[in-house]
């Protein structure tokens, strides 16, 4: 795994308690494992922040969880997200979208045949 390069991915939520939890899901069952989660709530007014620390807790899954202190809109949020990104490539989702299990993989293999 060590010399398949690191996917950042942004899970972007705000307001997103009845999707969260499957989004985060479908991002931890991706079969390319070489990923960075960073998970950024913009000020949800809802229990979106609830339902992720829960599944972080409940996953153990070890990830950056970013809780703005106010609500900033997409764009200044999403450049907060990606100051903290370490990865060789980038994917971003919003937390009430979906990711298929062989989506990172596919677009990695891609990727790197492009960059050959």
């Amino acid at each position: 795994m060590n010399n398949r390069p690191l996917v950042s991915i942004i899970a972007c939520c705000y307001n997103h308690e009845k999707f969260v939890e499957e989004t985060l899901d479908g991002i931890i069952s991706q079969t390319y494992e070489n990923i960075e989660l960073i998970i950024i709530d913009d000020f949800s007014t809802d229990n979106s922040v609830k339902k992720v620390n829960n599944w972080i807790k409940k996953h153990k899954y070890e990830c950056l969880f970013i809780q703005n202190t106010e609500n900033l809109g997409v764009v200044k949020t999403l450049n907060k997200a990606l100051k903290k990104c370490n990865g060789k490539y980038l994917s971003l989702i919003a937390c009430d979208d979906i990711y298929l299990p062989k989506k990172t993989e596919n677009q990695i293999q891609i990727f790197e045949k492009l960059d050959d």
